[in-house]
């Protein structure tokens, strides 16, 4: 099977995304300043591509938002997806 494995974007999407909101949310940054962190420290991917990634993702940003974890919290995050039987399915990402 040729192309990117679709389990590590959706794993590298929630990453980022947890990083953008404890920059953003907890740490209280500007987001241009995230965007620098990210995509120079952390992401390693273009300011616009994080951009259009954040965009795209943003149901995972507001299931963050509406739980309002802490630092602590955000480790262990889990998100919700729902599966095309409207059923919910939630993933964990490891932390090491």
């Amino acid at each position: 099977m040729k192309g990117r494995n679709s389990n590590l974007i959706q794993l590298r999407n929630e990453y980022l995304i947890k990083r953008y909101y404890y920059w953003y949310e907890l740490e209280r940054k500007r987001t241009d300043d995230v965007l620098d962190i990210l995509s120079e420290k952390e992401i390693f991917l273009d300011r616009d591509y994080i951009l259009t990634l954040i965009r795209q993702n943003g149901i995972l940003l507001k299931q963050l938002k509406q739980s309002k974890p802490n630092a602590k919290r955000l480790e262990t995050f889990t998100f919700c997806y729902q599966n095309n039987q409207g059923k919910a399915t939630t993933y964990a990402l490891e932390s090491n």
